[in-house]
């Protein structure tokens, strides 16, 4: 996908002050990173990969060998810290981190993949540098999450900036399992048209369009409405 706005080295306002406009200036936190594979995985790599490398910083978990881990991030010019971890959790050491990095480096906003866990993070890191947070929010991980954590959810997202829900579908659960949502944009993953592209048809389909398409068989993917 590519990112909500185009981005470019931020050399603007600084705290206090934060453009949510034309160009931004981004910290990722994240425990979704390759070189875990997954959906939400490849979603958040792909927006840190379209970003210019002085405008985004991730802070993740190490996510597999250091050998994976470094491979992953060769592939990427912008800045990575991996913390040598199984998983983030929004404890008072990981805010530690995440302060010292807005408090040291100049940012407009920060993005969590998802509401939980990290995006627990989001009020304090908010309060305490004015920086707005953002959270991505995906379908089956946030009913679940509701089920379960709701008041934690609720507050992670309570002073979010905005939820950006990646589905329609995650558009409409946002807005009905929240007693009061966050302004919510819609964002989908994208698809890059340099690497998928329609090829010449096969011969086993009388020369007719093939469509591929991965997912769990479940209503709300899709499939179904595919195959019929």
């Amino acid at each position: 996908p590519e990112p909500p706005t185009a981005a470019r080295a931020s050399t603007g306002p600084q705290r206090g002050n934060h453009r949510l406009g034309a160009y931004v200036r981004m910290l990722e936190i994240t425990n979704d990173f390759p070189p875990t594979m997954g959906g939400i995985e490849n979603y958040i790599y792909s927006i840190v990969r379209r970003f210019k490398p002085d405008d985004v910083v991730v802070l993740t978990r190490l996510g597999g060998r250091p050998e994976e881990a470094a491979a992953v991030d060769a592939t990427l010019s912008a800045q990575v810290r991996r913390e040598p971890v199984r998983r983030l959790l929004p404890t008072h050491r990981v805010a530690e981190q995440a302060l010292q990095l807005l408090n040291e480096q100049h940012f407009d906003i920060v993005h969590f993949a998802s509401p939980l866990p990290l995006a627990a993070l989001g009020p304090r890191l908010h309060r305490e540098t004015g920086v707005p947070y953002a959270v991505s929010v995906h379908g089956g991980e946030f009913v679940a999450g509701v089920r379960l954590a709701r008041p934690v959810i609720e507050r992670a997202l309570g002073d979010a900036a905005v939820a950006l829900p990646v589905s329609s579908f995650t558009e409409s659960a946002v807005r009905r399992l929240l007693g009061h949502p966050p302004p919510t944009v819609l964002v989908p993953p994208g698809v890059d048209t340099d690497q998928f592209a329609p090829g010449v048809a096969p011969a086993f389909s009388g020369g007719g369009p093939v469509i591929l398409t991965v997912c769990r068989l479940i209503r709300r993917k899709g499939p179904a409405t595919l195959i019929a």
